[in-house]
């Protein structure tokens, strides 16, 4: 594992260098689209992905060596694609189904970013008091998500995002509320 993060690591320092302008992406406030692909196309936005959904199934060491060395170049670029790997795509590696898991081919090489929706006005991050409230709706069988969102990272240019919602769960004890994550995608309807 090390000798292979050693390596990818060699590599992706190059890859910094050609392609990542720390003092443009500060001017702009964004990180352009080139540099998202360039991160995508050696292999950085997949690092931890399993290899059978498009990634390249390195540990968590491997994804850690490599941030460091993007946060050395450049905060806000760390952060854009810490959200996209560590938490906004988490969730789908874990716990995904089948389906969802395909999600991860267009997220591990850049053509999408993911975010992680947990922040609201009234609940800070505290996941255990979104007001986000999700209700099936048994007669269209969809979920309908109801709520708001603030200060999402990628949460503007996101495709892919995990949202925190509360769900109502029948317990012998009666109706009591629980976190549920959901997947989002921007073009869902609502």
């Amino acid at each position: 594992v090390i000798r292979d993060t050693d390596a990818f690591v060699a590599r992706f320092k190059k890859v910094l260098a050609e392609n990542l302008d720390p003092g443009w992406n500060d001017q702009h406030g964004t990180c352009p689209a080139h540099t998202i692909k360039a991160l995508g196309d050696c292999g950085f936005l997949g690092l931890t992905i399993p290899k059978e959904y498009g990634g390249r199934g390195m540990p968590q060491y491997s994804y850690c060596k490599a941030i460091e060395e993007l946060a050395k170049r450049c905060a806000g670029t760390s952060v854009m694609s810490g959200a996209h790997q560590s938490i906004g795509l988490r969730a789908i590696v874990l716990f995904g189904n089948d389906r969802q898991k395909e999600w991860l081919r267009p997220l591990s090489n850049g053509e999408e970013l993911a975010a992680f929706a947990l922040t609201e006005p009234e609940a800070g991050s505290d996941a255990a008091n979104v007001q986000t409230r999700a209700v099936f709706d048994k007669d269209k069988n969809v979920w309908r998500l109801n709520g708001q969102k603030r200060w999402i990272t990628n949460g503007g240019i996101a495709k892919v995002l995990t949202v925190l919602a509360k769900t109502a769960v029948e317990t012998p004890e009666g109706t009591k509320d629980k976190v549920t994550a959901f997947l989002v995608r921007p073009d869902m309807p609502g």
